[in-house]
């Protein structure tokens, strides 16, 4: 919230891009896409871990504001991991994106981001 943005002042801009070559490497990589399918199944037993935790214990104020941030903070990650499992011919990548974007109550993203609304 405070760090990354101060870090990116700093830094600068990350001007490195991917060659042709590096891009089609990637995209043809099945590691690329076992990274990406293991997102869903991560977020599920975070929100999942998240909800038991509170549920189950007496938490201070800090506590609680520590836990809502870290899992609004898994989830939102995740949207960059989503967006490219929405572009994916694959059902599998497909299916696990739709899945993971309605987990997170962004359910309607991917007809906007595809089709326009």
């Amino acid at each position: 919230w405070v760090v990354v943005p101060i870090a990116d002042l700093i830094l600068g801009a990350d001007s490195y891009n991917l060659t042709e070559e590096e891009e089609k490497k990637f995209a043809e990589s099945v590691w690329f896409r076992v990274v990406t399918w293991f997102h869903f199944p991560i977020q599920v037993a975070t929100v999942t871990f998240g909800a038991y935790w509170v549920a189950t214990h007496d938490l201070t104020w800090a506590e609680w504001l520590g836990v809502t941030f870290s899992i609004g903070t898994a989830e939102g990650f995740g949207i960059g991991c989503v967006h490219e499992l929405i572009h994916r011919p694959g059902t599998v990548d497909f299916v696990s994106g739709v899945l993971s974007l309605c987990w997170s109550n962004y359910g309607h993203f991917w007809i906007e981001h595809l089709w326009g609304t």
